[in-house]
């Protein structure tokens, strides 16, 4: 278990750049014999002093399951849940990486021998620029992404998804948004609100139909003068 120490003793700006020889001297160490009892306690209280939240690491995927992404950060792993993959929707982790990837993650938290990651960096956050791209009564166009009883969640872009409530899919009465709308189907809205720092956009099919009433009734009333 020597071998484990000088493995971190050797690790180039914290962790990561030498994950390699990290894994090969716990690999070697199982090898002869040395059980967990031995080695988990030296890599556990050497990735504590040089890992801490908030921490930029490189590090190789070892296993993908349904739920995220299993990573090697330096002899210890750590998970990339589903939901820190992207800032956009990820329908299973097996699209997006495969085993042995390179991967750079963002060290999110750390609970005992648990490691939180995530690889959702802010300066790609799609968030940040949501109020200065989606301003109230603007129309867009979205795909519906998802649906639930109260609403539908329509598409924007990548990250970005906006609320269709079912009160405002038709000036008629509709029970669920499913009688009329299909997941993947193209739709035209306003917006109508937006909050950026709870990440909400609400949407409005019925204030577009009503604004193009309003236009043809103007219309009409010029014509008869």
């Amino acid at each position: 278990w020597e071998r484990i120490k000088l493995a971190y003793d050797q690790l180039v700006d914290g962790v990561g750049k030498q994950h390699t020889s990290m894994t090969q001297a716990i690999q070697e160490s199982y090898d002869e014999g040395v059980t967990d009892e031995f080695i988990k306690p030296i890599v556990n209280s050497t990735v504590d002093g040089r890992i801490k939240e908030g921490d930029i690491v490189d590090g190789v995927v070892k296993n993908v399951t349904n739920f995220g992404a299993f990573v090697d950060i330096g002899g210890v792993d750590g998970l990339l849940h589903i939901s820190e993959m992207s800032w956009g929707r990820i329908e299973t982790p097996q699209n997006l990486f495969r085993k042995g990837d390179q991967v750079r993650v963002i060290i999110k938290e750390i609970k005992g021998e648990k490691i939180a990651l995530s690889a959702k960096f802010d300066d790609n956050n799609p968030w940040l620029k949501v109020e200065e791209n989606y301003q109230p009564g603007t129309i867009v166009t979205g795909t519906v992404a998802r649906m639930t009883d109260f609403g539908a969640f329509i598409q924007l872009e990548d990250g970005v998804d906006a609320l269709l409530h079912v009160s405002q899919i038709s000036r008629k009465h509709i029970e669920k948004p499913s009688d009329v709308l299909r997941v993947g189907d193209t739709v035209e809205a306003m917006i109508t609100d937006v909050n950026a720092a709870e990440h909400k956009i609400s949407l409005s099919i019925k204030e577009l139909s009503q604004d193009a009433d309003d236009d043809q009734d103007g219309a009409s009333e010029g014509s008869e003068e």
